[in-house]
């Protein structure tokens, strides 16, 4: 098998420099780790010459990362996020760019990456749903995916894919930073959780069985948001079949498939915040009870609420919200915030980035 990367030199100061300029990008200039970033380094190539020394000398140089926990509004998970120094953020994004090549293994319907997110995943099992074979759904999600994801076997999987000594070596150094597993809020960690499951997706692509002398798959479609899965088929048998080769598989990779997963007739989707139905699809309760509220609170005047009626709208405008809409007035109260977000931007002055 070809192994990629092979290319990828990352100590070019170029390739560095450009990595810099993509993580300091739409960030808060006024954040304290970058505000002592600036004034330590006046220029890009002081910065850039630093970091392709460290990466060079294979010594690299930042404070360690501290955590928090947060409540997930839409699951109400207790979620433990990495906090990263931005120093340590510009490596993420150097890594990153070098596992480009790699990103090519992650499958069209892993929507978690680059462009597929929540609305793409969900439009196109609100198309799949339509189909008159489709009876069936699995639903599997995988127990504490990024902690769980045992480091031994996500470094063979990359040295197996990937031929480039002093990127793996960069890897391997901020992964040791992570504690265990992978750190939730952690740019690179969001490219390896995909990257790791691309495995378990491309297993499930080649799932079939025999019938009448030709191979028929056994799952009609299948769909990934990050570590939680949906199966859809005409038969049950079948899918119960495709659930053992997935368990088995996980426990395979050092991953668990929580117990809870079950194959169920066909009624509606729970998934990416929406319940998806043949003929239509709503916001999820619980996230529908936060986003009314926005819109109650919403006076017109309030900068911070209407930037989340803003962000709110861009989820419910993917569903079927009419009734909603003459109640609660909702594309009015999106138009005005976006008027008040617009005329906001205008008068605060964009902050400059100092590089040169």
């Amino acid at each position: 098998m070809k192994r990629l990367c092979k290319h990828v030199d990352i100590t070019d100061i170029s390739f560095i420099k450009e990595s810099i300029r993509e993580c300091l990008k739409n960030k808060n200039k006024r954040r304290k780790d970058i505000k002592k970033l600036l004034n330590k380094y006046q220029t890009i190539d002081d910065l850039a010459y630093t970091i392709q020394k460290e990466l060079k000398e294979r010594k690299l140089v930042y404070p360690p990362i501290w955590t928090k926990e947060i409540v997930d509004s839409s699951s109400n998970k207790i979620r433990t996020i990495g906090i990263q120094n931005i120093k340590q953020q510009i490596y993420d994004y150097i890594a990153v760019r070098g596992l480009d090549e790699l990103t090519r293994r992650i499958g069209m319907y892993q929507c978690s990456y680059k462009g597929k997110g929540q609305v793409y995943g969900t439009k196109v099992i609100y198309r799949w749903m339509r189909e008159k074979d489709i009876k069936y759904a699995c639903q599997f999600d995988v127990q504490k995916y990024y902690d769980s994801v045992p480091r031994d076997k996500l470094l063979a999987f990359l040295k197996k894919h990937v031929k480039n000594d002093a990127l793996l070596w960069l890897i391997e150094e901020l992964l040791k930073s992570f504690g265990t597993g992978l750190s939730i809020g952690s740019y690179l960690s969001q490219l390896l959780a995909n990257l790791y499951l691309s495995e378990l997706y491309h297993y499930m692509e080649s799932l079939y069985k025999v019938r009448r002398g030709q191979r028929v798959k056994l799952a009609k479609h299948f769909i990934f948001y990050m570590d939680d899965i949906v199966v859809l088929g005409s038969n049950a048998r079948d899918m119960h079949k495709v659930a053992e080769a997935i368990i088995d598989k996980a426990n395979e990779m050092g991953l668990t498939i929580k117990p809870s997963w079950r194959v169920y007739k066909l009624g509606y989707v729970d998934m990416m915040g929406y319940k998806i139905y043949k003929d239509h699809i709503e916001v999820r309760k619980r996230n529908w009870k936060r986003i009314r509220r926005a819109f109650l609170r919403f006076d017109g005047k309030n900068v911070d609420l209407a930037r989340r009626v803003i962000a709110y709208y861009g989820l419910i405008k993917h569903t079927n919200y009419q009734n909603a809409d003459l109640k609660y007035k909702i594309n009015k109260k999106a138009h005005m915030a976006r008027r008040i977000v617009s005329n906001e931007s205008k008068v605060q002055r964009k902050a400059t980035f100092c590089f040169n």
